[in-house]
């Protein structure tokens, strides 16, 4: 095949950003320099389009709830209406509570997969069957981390992955849980404890906790590639190695890191035990190079989102991941650097990173906008207000290139959400600090000779204290990109937004806002987190009376970011992204609609409790939006009694375009 000349190359990606659009000539014989498109023709998540060893492919990603549309089949000889899949379930959690030392770590989540030359999670697994599809809908389920619990399962329509195993706990020497892959055993029984067994065709069982009355450690989560490591003397079990897809092509943009110059693509390790805190040498790792948690003792790890990674002792499980992907022809992408996701829109070349990753100009000087979003924070509890959203920065006017050429490499951190509040089981006396959301990460672009482009994480929700002047540090919504919403005590204060713009001037603008207040008795209303979104709509909502939790904040999202694709936006459910947290709301009286606030752009609804409303719990914000966690309520019937949380926050994303 010729080499495409600059004319064609135009072309092409003129005809992609037409389909996009709906206005494609795909459909006529010779459209285009290759002429029509010949895989299939679908829509969901975020989009990747790669070539690997001559066949090109596009791959949907998806980090939380969507649908795979299949809109029309392939038209091309030979290329098959068949997908190929990824589906990684939620890790588990560890099962100690906050700051538990040694209890038995989280299995990574339940790994499967029918990409031609690899094989699902566990022993003796054999290849899956190809999967035809015809136009229709598919829906995609993303599982959750486990919080003291089993992760919870994800889906690509039939194609189901358990959640990882619960570790076990230390109270009664519990055995780890069975799940997709096991969770590890706890310490404390005179006759040691198993592992939990891992789901055929899925992963491996967890490591066995070790008997000893004072020196006793837990087992390992299992992972998708290998068992959790038994417990030891004071020595914590290693996590079990996870797998590693190719689903995305050879640039492992998704997933944990690994080993070598190229990093990703691995998922489904399990925790890695804590030692004992007392007398312990310190936990095992956590599954190599798979997103497990690492052993500690003096923290707690959770599993890295979107790599089904278990938690450590006390660490909740990440998040799952489905990706789908298919053949769609001979096109060959025109991108002029490398790294993230790579999809064509408006007339822009496309770079969306889920993760950290590495940005490389391969055709430079470059000259690009970047939208940077950092992590939600977590929601507060305990009649607790929303996180706020991530911050977000958008650069119109960055030059991306080494002085005396060569090809620049940019180090892009995508900011993990912040933690939900933390709270025992309900008791009016209870006004640790904890039950205060925390921040979200920081999402940033840093390299030579740009400064660093960096968006701050939205700041957590307050939770309850009582008389509010002698806690206020539990109350008042935590600062942040964009502030959280205060508890429900009197007097509060929503936390501030402290994000500001950056990188070479000008070209820079900065986007966050403060959280709502709360209301006291006898309403006990949590504030609204704030988000994105310029002016009035952005700022989190007060809370009101009767039982009326505030209203997260507005994300942000197009006209102001005009190129935002319908890949992203089709995270929120109302287009935008980097909104606020509901704030919860509570006794509203016997028989009143349950009036929880409502997250904006990614954010999570609020709780709500009270005697006719008592499960209605809050929400996480949604990965890879910048989404405040939804504040939680007081009511939590049949929960056992060790605590509630606050919703967590989502992830934040980066994303960089240039023209065509």
């Amino acid at each position: 095949m010729a080499p495409l000349t600059t004319g064609a190359i135009k072309a092409l990606l003129q005809e992609f950003s037409q389909q996009r659009a709906g206005r494609g000539r795909y459909a006529t014989a010779g459209a285009g320099p290759f002429g029509p498109p010949q895989g299939l023709t679908a829509t969901g998540g975020v989009i990747s389009d790669y070539s690997d060893s001559g066949t090109v492919y596009r791959a949907h990603v998806f980090t939380s709830l969507g649908t795979f549309n299949v809109t029309a089949l392939a038209t091309g000889a030979g290329i098959p209406n068949n997908v190929e899949y990824l589906v990684v379930a939620g890790g588990g959690g560890g099962g100690g509570t906050a700051g538990e030392s040694y209890s038995g770590a989280g299995g990574g989540g339940g790994y499967r997969t029918n990409v031609s030359g690899e094989t699902p999670g566990g022993p003796g697994a054999s290849a899956e069957s190809p999967f035809p599809v015809s136009v229709s809908p598919y829906p995609v389920i993303v599982g959750a981390g486990g919080i003291q619990s089993n992760g919870s399962a994800s889906s690509f329509d039939s194609i189901s992955a358990a959640g990882g195993g619960k570790g076990g706990g230390p109270a009664a020497g519990e055995d780890g849980s069975p799940g997709g892959t096991g969770g590890g055993g706890g310490y404390d029984k005179p006759s040691g404890t198993s592992g939990g067994n891992g789901t055929a065709g899925q992963g491996y069982a967890g490591g066995n906790g070790f008997a000893q009355s004072s020196n006793g450690a837990g087992g390992g989560g299992g992972g998708a590639g290998g068992l959790g490591g038994n417990g030891g003397n004071a020595t914590g079990g290693n996590g079990g190695i996870g797998k590693r897809s190719g689903i995305v092509g050879p640039t492992y943009h998704i997933g944990a890191n690994g080993p070598g110059p190229t990093t990703g693509g691995w998922f489904s390790g399990g925790g890695g035990c804590d030692g004992n805190a007392s007398s312990g040498t310190g936990g095992g790792p956590g599954g190599p190079f798979a997103g497990g948690g690492n052993g500690s003792t003096s923290s707690d790890n959770p599993g890295t989102f979107a790599t089904g990674g278990g938690g450590d002792s006390a660490g909740h499980g990440g998040s799952g991941i489905v990706v789908v992907r298919y053949q769609i022809g001979q096109l060959t992408a025109a991108a002029k650097a490398t790294g993230g996701a790579i999809s064509y829109y408006g007339g822009k070349t496309i770079h969306t990173f889920l993760n950290n990753g590495t940005f490389t100009v391969t055709n430079g000087p470059l000259a690009v906008e970047a939208l940077v979003v950092a992590g939600g924070g977590g929601g507060g509890t305990h009649v607790g207000g929303g996180g706020g959203g991530g911050g977000v920065v958008y650069h119109t006017n960055l030059t991306l290139v080494v002085p005396g050429g060569g090809h620049p490499s940019y180090t892009i951190n995508v900011g993990a959400g912040g933690a939900g509040g933390i709270a025992l089981a309900p008791t009016s006396s209870d006004f640790s600090p904890d039950k205060r959301g925390t921040r979200g990460g920081t999402s940033s672009i840093v390299g030579s000779p740009i400064t660093t482009v960096s968006a701050t994480g939205g700041g957590g929700g307050g939770g309850y204290g009582y008389p509010a002047t002698s806690y206020p540090n539990t109350v008042n919504g935590q600062p942040g990109g964009s502030g959280g919403g205060a508890g429900a005590e009197t007097p509060n204060s929503g936390g501030t937004s402290t994000q500001t713009a950056s990188g070479p001037s000008p070209g820079s603008t900065a986007y966050g806002n403060a959280g709502g207040t709360g209301t006291t008795a006898p309403w006990h209303n949590g504030g609204g987190g704030g988000g994105a979104a310029p002016g009035a709509p952005g700022v989190g909502q007060n809370a009101t009376g009767p039982g009326k939790g505030g209203d997260g904040g507005a994300g942000i999202g197009s006209p102001i970011v005009p190129w935002l694709p319908p890949a992203i936006t089709s995270l929120s459910p109302d287009g935008t992204i980097a909104g606020g947290g509901g704030g919860s709301g509570y006794n509203g009286g016997p028989g009143t609609a349950p009036n929880r606030g409502i997250g904006k752009g990614g954010g999570g609804d609020g709780g709500y409790g009270n005697g006719a409303y008592p499960n209605l719990l809050r929400v996480a914000g949604t990965e890879n939006t910048g989404g405040g966690g939804g504040g939680y309520s007081y009511n939590n019937p049949g929960n056992p009694a060790y605590y509630y949380t606050g919703g967590n926050g989502g992830s934040g994303i980066v994303l960089i375009a240039y023209p065509s």
